[in-house]
């Protein structure tokens, strides 16, 4: 990054903070961690902590330890630190399509390239259709994928 600071992580586990913080300031980075789930519709939302594994999780579904925690949207993220194009990773377990849905504007005008994990695990292969035929629809053109298709990087070809 040109600007160490111009990076933004949003992580919603709550047990996962601490050691993202931990190492985040043990190599003196200089990013944000923003304490979130990114969701929409409610100010806090219920995420599933993984029994086998305290990494892992998801916000859909019952299985795991429940916790509650506030919820973000790509948009405050945007108006807090006043991005005006960004480079977006999202592995955000299955949110990602309501990011789609929510935020297709901002998406279309603001992010150059997308890196996207599906979780069609989590969605069904419907919603993740859906959500990849709107990206489509916003300009977005997938350059690469893994080997089973579930990690995506797209560029927007609005912004290229």
């Amino acid at each position: 990054l040109v600007n160490p600071s111009d990076h933004v992580v949003v992580e919603c586990n709550p047990l996962v903070v601490p050691t993202l913080t931990q190492n985040r300031d043990a190599n003196r980075c200089k990013f944000a961690i923003e304490p979130f789930a990114l969701a929409y519709g409610s100010d806090t939302v219920s995420f599933n902590i993984a029994v086998d594994h305290f990494m892992l999780g998801h916000l859909h579904g019952a299985d795991g330890k429940q916790v509650n925690v506030q919820a973000i949207t790509l948009k405050r993220i945007f108006e807090k630190y006043t991005f005006k194009t960004i480079n977006l990773i999202s592995d955000s377990e299955g949110s990602e399509v309501e990011m789609v849905a929510n935020e297709s504007e901002l998406l279309r005008h603001h992010v150059k390239c997308l890196i996207l994990e599906t979780h069609e695990d989590i969605r069904g292969r419907e919603a993740i259709e859906r959500t990849l035929s709107t990206l489509n629809d916003l300009g977005f053109e997938i350059q690469e994928q893994d080997e089973n298709k579930d990690v995506l990087a797209m560029i927007n070809r609005n912004l290229s």
